[in-house]
């Protein structure tokens, strides 16, 4: 069996770079059966639109499993992931988005022996030249404005209410101080495995990191 893990998105995020994946993954391994762990509101919307494109999907099971956008939650649904992948045996295990927690505690806690592929993307951003690895607090209310909540829809004002708590969330500091440079590296071995989805993103990080050794 093969295990999925989509321990990031929601509903329609990134929907299109997934259902693209599950499709490649179910041709790369026709002979096994594929756990799918995810979000409910994700998989309903990939499940549909692999369906209308007349994807064979018999072989997908679905897995579902708790997402948060607070660092705190965020480390602690990760454990109740890795749980579920440690009480299986999977062949190898794809994660489709690769979170800091999700590899500070793989490398941590060396729980799971299997031949493991993350795909990276915009945690890779920080091997820029210019990137600033600590968050922006400038971007925090002021108290002018407090003027401009009237204007803003409830749904949006919600959504920036909890951007500004899981900035000030302690476990968030611990996290955003990591670098997905130093994560890659520590502990090392062979079940490590990762994936970018262009060419150029490859060509870009050598020079910043040994993209051979690190698999």
């Amino acid at each position: 069996m093969i295990a999925v893990c989509e321990p990031i998105c929601k509903s329609f995020s990134h929907e299109k770079f997934n259902e693209g994946f599950l499709y490649v993954i179910t041709k790369l391994h026709p002979d096994d059966n594929i756990l799918f762990l995810a979000h409910n509101s994700h998989w309903k919307i990939l499940k549909k639109s692999l369906t209308q494109n007349k994807v064979d999907i018999s072989r997908i099971k679905h897995c579902n499993i708790k997402i948060s956008s607070n660092p705190t939650l965020s480390i602690l649904y990760n454990l109740f992931l890795i749980l579920k992948l440690k009480n299986k045996s999977f062949k190898k295990i794809i994660f489709l988005s690769t979170s800091k927690p999700i590899i500070f505690l793989l490398k941590c806690l060396k729980t799971l022996n299997v031949k493991m592929f993350f795909i990276l993307h915009a945690n890779l951003e920080e091997l820029n030249d210019n990137f600033l690895l600590n968050k922006d607090y400038s971007k925090l209310p002021k108290a002018n404005s407090l003027k401009k909540i009237n204007q803003l829809k409830l749904n949006d004002f919600y959504r920036k209410l909890i951007s500004y708590f899981n900035l000030l969330d302690p476990t968030g500091f611990l996290i955003n101080n990591l670098s997905i440079k130093k994560l890659i590296e520590k502990d090392h071995n062979i079940n490590y495995n990762y994936i970018v989805i262009s060419k150029h993103i490859l060509n870009n990080l050598k020079g910043k990191i040994n993209v051979e050794e690190f698999n």
